[in-house]
């Protein structure tokens, strides 16, 4: 397996409340373990959501420098918002809570996470890709372009271009799970903008009779050495 870096020990000063600064995130970062049990036990904290760092209770419980409470993870993921975490990935890292597990070297409870993730992808759990494990949004970014777009709400030709031209094509991009990385990109109508007007461009050069038919002829190579004679003149002044 890769070497990953894993989040290390810490305390909270500078967490915000909003990024887990609550009592069970003061037990996790200081790896009071019996702390931690008792607040996932009383069911008063959500765990489905993730800190400034962008680790969920489990990463951070199976993440501990010194030790591992079985028991805690067993509580975390005995309760639906924390068992729905147990595929998640952090960030760009792309690790879940059984990477993190076994790179701090807690092989129990890795492969007590990856027995319950083989579990959860048999049965076609809802909201997991069936090929990487990754949560899946129930409606992608994609979705919500294309349905602004049907309802005229988005002037940009070149999305109307993407989304009027090949209709099957993005069908599968909205509903099937293997494209979810794509259609849920960040900025996907930028994507598509750029896309659309680069491919439209090489389009029109490989469809155009006239070999000197170039984007560059407006600027090149004339239009160069005029701009240089006339710093070259400016200079001399």
């Amino acid at each position: 397996m890769p070497e990953y870096s894993v989040p290390e020990a810490r305390t909270s000063k500078g967490y915000g409340r909003r990024h887990g600064e609550t009592e069970l995130w003061e037990a996790l970062l200081s790896e009071q373990w019996d702390v931690a049990l008792k607040l996932v036990e009383s069911g008063a904290e959500p765990l489905d959501v993730r800190d400034r760092r962008d680790l969920t209770p489990l990463m951070r419980a199976v993440s501990g420098e010194k030790s591992c409470s079985m028991e805690l993870v067993r509580a975390i993921v005995g309760r639906p918002d924390g068992l729905k975490t147990v595929t998640w990935t952090r960030g760009s890292s792309k690790l879940t809570a059984t990477d993190y597990a076994r790179v701090r070297g807690h092989t129990a409870v890795g492969d007590f996470l990856q027995e319950l993730t083989q579990k959860q992808q048999a049965l076609g759990l809802p909201g997991a890709c069936p090929r990487c494990g990754e949560r899946v949004k129930p409606k992608p970014n994609l979705v919500h372009l294309r349905e602004r777009w049907a309802k005229g709400g988005d002037p940009n030709p070149l999305v109307s271009h993407f989304f009027g031209s090949h209709p099957g094509a993005v069908q599968r991009l909205c509903t099937e799970t293997a494209f979810h990385r794509l259609a849920n990109h960040r900025d996907l109508r930028k994507e598509i903008t750029e896309t659309v007007a680069v491919c439209n461009a090489l389009c029109r050069i490989l469809d155009s009779p006239d070999p000197s038919d170039d984007p560059h002829a407006p600027v090149a190579p004339n239009a160069f050495n005029a701009s240089n004679a006339s710093n070259a003149s400016n200079a001399s002044n």
